[in-house]
């Protein structure tokens, strides 16, 4: 997330980096690239209703969300204080995430009088029906501006704010705080978010997003690391092996672990210290 112009080496690495994901079943579309138009929030919004529309079909009796239906959702989105009560709702269900409680209007076309919709799929291997789409340079009623969001059946889940190799990551860290002061992901669509990654063609490192401003601390941060725990810098090779799909699906979903006494979240932590599950030992990539 940046507000300045970015330079031509800036919107390179972007797009070599946005090429290396289509690689790993992210696609790109133009409505959805802000350095080909203007994108917004609102754009994330209107382009999530029509995945609900999909993936809830059959709930919705092949009638789509009304403009009122939609409302609903929204509310009870706005209600969503921050990454933490969001996590929650997408782990109902073994990772299924719900909206309940939408009143349907009238429609001769129809026999629920009040429906469920499902927001959120555990993870396939080969991805199932679930949708994963790369947002560009999305700007924010506040006049910020996010650097990549990385959209899974339209939700906002993973951050990816990068820099220049002559900037720091302390400084990537400093804006997702800067912006989670101005609001941008409490009480709101972009509350939905769950990992944040800052980046750079020499360095990469991930965190939970936190429920509070308060909550961001440099000792969470981590970098993805091989099974001898050295810190995989490479970006590309942090695409192949934690941002393709399914695995940045499952880290999301499958391995983002609540716990309801303490209040946080993390992928399977302990005192926020990671082992990462078999599947990934086999894949000779562990994070730390």
């Amino acid at each position: 997330m940046s507000n300045a112009p970015k330079s031509a080496t800036e919107k390179a690495y972007q797009e070599h980096f946005v090429k290396e994901l289509q690689k790993y079943k992210w696609e790109a579309p133009e409505f959805l690239d802000g350095n080909k138009q203007k994108v917004t929030v609102s754009d994330l919004i209107t382009h999530w209703r029509c995945e609900l529309n999909r993936i809830n079909a059959d709930q919705l009796e092949g009638v789509e969300l009304t403009d009122n239906e939609f409302r609903q959702v929204m509310a009870k989105v706005k209600r969503i204080s921050n990454s933490f009560e969001a996590a929650k709702i997408l782990a109902i269900e073994e990772s299924k995430g719900k909206i309940d409680g939408i009143f349907r209007d009238d429609n001769p076309k129809t026999t629920r009088k009040q429906i469920t919709l499902t927001i959120f799929k555990k993870a396939e291997v080969r991805g199932g029906d679930s949708s994963y789409r790369i947002a560009r340079e999305v700007q924010t009623p506040n006049g910020n501006r996010f650097d990549i969001v990385l959209l899974i059946n339209g939700l906002p889940l993973i951050n990816i704010e990068q820099k220049r190799t002559d900037k720091t990551l302390d400084e990537a860290f400093g804006q997702f705080i800067r912006y989670y002061r101005d609001g941008e992901y409490s009480n709101n669509f972009m509350a939905f978010s769950q990992m944040m990654v800052v980046n750079s063609e020499i360095e990469t490192r991930y965190f939970a997003t936190p429920k509070s401003v308060d909550g961001f601390n440099p000792s969470f941060v981590f970098h993805w690391s091989d099974k001898s725990n050295i810190p995989i810098n490479n970006w590309k090779k942090v695409v192949e092996h934690f941002l393709m799909i399914p695995m940045a699906h499952q880290m999301v979903g499958d391995y983002l672990v609540i716990d309801e006494a303490k209040e946080e979240k993390g992928w399977i932590f302990t005192n926020y210290k990671v082992y990462w599950p078999i599947m990934l030992q086999n894949n000779s990539m562990v994070l730390y």
